[in-house]
């Protein structure tokens, strides 16, 4: 790989320091490129994704450190602090917010030139150390693809725990999902007398760099049926961690229901004497039957069960923001057609059954967020709309505390959506009842629909809202290429006073590309709506609940 320029930094030195840090850095082999930056807005633009070296004045370390150290760990956490100084020499350290920094002594120009020399190699060095480990991550989601749509059952394993199965490898073993399989140690599926051949196997294929020989081996479905197949182990890795490809080639299936009757021993009929003169029996006709054809048997139906999905909104400012998935659960009926969330909604809008179903998705979400953490996804927002009976059921109320309250590790991730129409029926109770769910960890959003009043920004800041949720109305959605008839201007005056507040603004509605180009010149975080089927997005997997 051809080696790319170290960038260097250097931020609101003097003159004379500046002459001497430019001239130092210049004379040095590796090539380097040089900035300027003398206000805070400089110095965010220059930050870039590679590793490079920020000079700082070592006079501004106590008053200023802390904010610097803020925004290079947010914009490029590779790159390292360095504070010049004419009095003492540090060496490199890590700080609590994960930023490598020293201090340089700039008295002697020798000395100068050693220190720059030795940090541009070692920026250099982690730059390429980078590099390498984005082009494996390349190459390993490239594999997990390959292995997705295998039709060969593969799996990756990891001393003896399953990480990762295709759909072949579900359907070999009857797995209802790969959740269950996780669960599953491997050595529970091989057959009880050849668990021996299979441990010392994959343990010493986990140390080595080669793929092993095949082996022929027995294996047990959780149905208890047995089939035989050749397992070969592959070497891999999976979301950075080393472990092994276990491919499975079946020859044949067993079923040990199915006991098989023993063969009656044949007669020779030219063995056996036959008297000329005893009469012969009277040959008997076999009643025949007239079916010709197998019984029509009629098609299973499936069970009625709720399923959840997640769709994700478009982030407009993925720099600053993670991905926000939204919670779409429906009602799967026994014929298999789904009746969507919004339907159900309005079907069940009185009574508990609206919290029996509100009480399910916080279930299942909650579920989601646990297994993303555990594959070491947990960088999303989960959001989930409730209903009013948070604001008019103490009861339900008090077991939805308590349920946050046991789950600290998952709300962080969580965001709770209430209607701006529930609000304002229960407008006395309802700043109490956010502010008592928002100091359980989980994020509070107010669906405002079509109203953009300014008066709504004294509200959330009492409530302390984390997401505000607007629809554009119809007729700003038109195709003129004029901004100010696209988003109007009490529109923009709110999206500005709610993101001085810090609130994560949410948009629907948007119908067509060019209100979506205007709208990324606001403040807006996240887009909503139908227009998401023009862009691709992954969504979770799916939780299924029996009704």
């Amino acid at each position: 790989m051809k080696p790319h320029p170290i960038p260097c930094l250097i931020l609101q030195q003097s003159q004379p320091v500046n002459q001497m840090l430019e001239t130092a850095l210049r004379k040095l082999e590796t090539n380097v490129t040089l900035h300027h930056a003398g206000s805070w807005i400089e110095f965010a633009h220059a930050l870039s994704d590679t590793t490079s070296l920020i000079f700082c004045p070592a006079r501004i370390k106590d008053q200023q450190g802390n904010r610097i150290m803020e925004w290079v760990q947010r914009h490029s956490p590779d790159s390292l602090v360095i504070w010049v100084s004419r009095e003492r020499w540090e060496s490199l350290d890590t700080r609590l917010l994960g930023v490598e920094t020293c201090t340089v002594l700039i008295v002697n120009e020798d000395d100068l030139r050693q220190q720059l020399d030795y940090l541009v190699h070692y920026a250099a060095l982690k730059n390429h150390f980078r590099q390498c480990k984005h082009l494996l991550s390349i190459a390993e989601l490239r594999c997990q693809w390959l292995v997705d749509y295998s039709r060969e059952p593969v799996a990756y394993v990891s001393k003896g725990q399953h990480l990762h199965a295709n759909i072949a490898y579900l359907a070999l073993f009857g797995f209802n999902s790969e959740t269950e399989a996780l669960k599953t140690p491997v050595i529970k599926l091989i057959k009880a007398d050849e668990q021996k051949i299979f441990s010392p196997a994959s343990f010493n294929a986990e140390l080595s760099a080669r793929p092993s020989h095949k082996i022929l081996l027995t294996f047990c479905r959780p149905d208890r049926e047995t089939f035989r197949a050749e397992l070969r182990f592959i070497p891999s890795v999976f979301r950075g961690q080393r472990c092994v490809q276990l491919h499975l080639h079946p020859l044949g299936r067993i079923n040990k229901q199915r006991v098989s009757k023993p063969i009656p021993a044949v007669v020779d009929p030219w063995a056996t004497y036959v008297d000329g003169s005893a009469a012969i029996a009277p040959v008997t006709q076999m009643p025949v039957s007239h079916r010709t054809s197998n019984p029509i048997t009629k098609p299973k139906r499936g069970r009625q069960q709720m399923r959840l999905r997640f769709q994700e909104a478009l982030n407009l400012r993925s720099k600053e923001h993670v991905a926000l998935r939204v919670a779409e659960p429906y009602l799967q009926t026994r014929a298999g057609k789904p009746i969507p969330w919004s339907m159900l909604v309005r079907q069940l809008q009185k009574g508990a059954l609206r919290y029996k179903l509100d009480s399910w998705l916080l279930k299942a979400t909650l579920s989601s967020i646990a297994l993303a953490a555990r594959e070491q996804k947990n960088t999303a927002f989960f959001l989930i709309n409730m209903g009013a009976w948070v604001f008019n059921q103490p009861e339900q109320l008090r077991e939805l505390l308590s349920r946050l309250s046991r789950n600290r590790s998952g709300v962080e991730r969580l965001v709770l959506q209430v209607k701006l129409e529930d609000y304002a029926k229960h407008e006395s109770v309802a700043v109490p009842i956010l502010l008592a769910l928002s100091r359980t960890g989980v994020k509070i959003s107010l669906d405002i629909g079509q109203q953009s009043d300014l008066h709504f920004i004294p509200l959330a800041r009492a409530a302390r809202l984390n997401f505000i949720a607007m629809q554009v109305t119809k007729g700003t959605a038109s195709r003129s290429s004029n901004e100010a008839e696209l988003l109007p201007a009490h529109t923009l005056e709110m999206m500005r006073g709610l993101d001085e507040l810090n609130i994560t603004i949410m948009m629907d509605g948007i119908q067509d590309i060019t209100t979506l180009n205007a709208l990324c010149n606001t403040p807006a975080t996240y887009l909503l709506g139908s227009i998401l089927s023009r862009f691709p997005h992954k969504n979770n997997k799916v939780h299924q609940r029996k009704r």
